[in-house]
């Protein structure tokens, strides 16, 4: 009896062993494959994907990798396919599946399936913040305004830093001509993303947007157009106020000012704004960006804000402003990282 038991427990650790090295050696295989779909080396990637699909053909994380390199590779079709396989293997952990499986829905022109794609996800997973956005951007592509919002509002919700959602937010509002919303989507997009491609592109946009129906006509005559809007739009009276600051920058009385000067006293002005027409108002746009600049204001921390959001710019003006006021601008970050959303 007791040779017996000796055998059974020797028999018990071997078969461990085997198991541990059998999972050693695929995860060291999804391992490798992971790296070489980051070096762009997709076909080599598949392959050690697969061959960590040969020693466990459930493992979902192989599955995934395929699919994500067959979409870098531009065949959607099989991304589809393996994204499919790789949730039905593991639902709990499928979130990355559901995205790259809308993802290749949206590469082929397929919103409507996306939509459906992305719409599952959620529901199994209402906490994704990437889930939300992919699909704020799907609807904004289809020209569904209303819901791209919604979405891009949803994932801010989840993680208030996602540059991305408010970039997304912003195209929203231009296309919607929300003109306060846009500048606040934009600039609070430039505070967290105040370098790159994607932020040169922004500063423009949002110069754009602050100058939109203000034109010099003479040195004595300044002209200002505006949309008829909706009478009824709480942010009405801050639309005005826009134009009219930017109006008042040929002003006699600002003639001596810098670009960045007035870009700064504008601000705070508009700031205090909209900080004002709060007390009437409610709701995400109010609760969250409002705030955010209302307490932008009484922080002191507006004219490092203003210099930081215009760093893509590449003035030198900006630069040295930056360079020699470096603890306003530790001032400002530490403020924004204890900053609570009000919604």
């Amino acid at each position: 009896m007791k040779q017996f038991q000796k055998v059974s427990v020797f028999l018990f650790l071997l078969l461990c062993s085997s198991a541990l090295r059998a999972q050693t050696a695929e995860e060291a295989l999804i391992k490798e494959g992971v790296q070489l779909n980051h070096s762009g080396e997709f076909q080599k990637a598949i392959e050690k994907f697969q061959e960590a699909l040969d020693i466990n053909s459930k493992s979902s994380e192989a599955l995934y990798g395929i699919g994500n390199a067959y979409y870098k590779m531009g065949k959607y079709e099989k991304a589809i396919e393996f994204s499919e396989k790789a949730i039905r293997q593991d639902p709990k952990n499928s979130e990355p599946s559901y995205i790259l499986m809308g993802s290749a829905y949206d590469a082929l022109s397929k919103s409507p399936d996306a939509i459906k794609v992305y719409k599952q996800g959620i529901k199994k997973f209402p906490r994704s913040s990437l889930l939300h956005y992919n699909l704020a951007v799907t609807y904004f592509q289809a020209h569904q305004d209303e819901d791209a919002e919604k979405e891009a509002i949803e994932d801010l919700k989840i993680n208030p830093s996602h540059s991305s959602a408010h970039m997304i937010l912003a195209y929203i509002m231009m296309d919607k001509s929300h003109r306060v919303q846009s500048v606040m989507a934009l600039c609070h997009f430039l505070f967290l993303e105040p370098e790159g491609d994607r932020s040169v592109k922004a500063l423009d946009m949002l110069y754009e947007q602050l100058k939109r129906g203000v034109e010099k006509e003479s040195e004595t005559q300044i002209n200002i157009s505006m949309s008829a809007g909706d009478a009824n739009d709480p942010f009405r009276g801050a639309e005005v106020m826009i134009s009219m600051l930017e109006a008042s920058k040929n002003l006699e009385v600002n003639e001596d000012k810098s670009e960045e000067q007035l870009f700064y006293e504008n601000s705070k002005s508009l700031f205090s704004v909209l900080s004002r027409l709060k007390k009437d108002n409610k709701g995400f746009w109010w609760d969250y960006y409002v705030d955010f600049f209302s307490d932008l204001n009484e922080s002191e921390n507006t004219e490092a804000f203003c210099y930081y959001i215009q760093q893509s710019s590449g003035d030198e003006d900006v630069l040295k402003w930056l360079s020699a006021h470096k603890d306003q601008v530790d001032k400002l970050l530490s403020w924004y990282s204890s900053h609570t959303p009000g919604f």
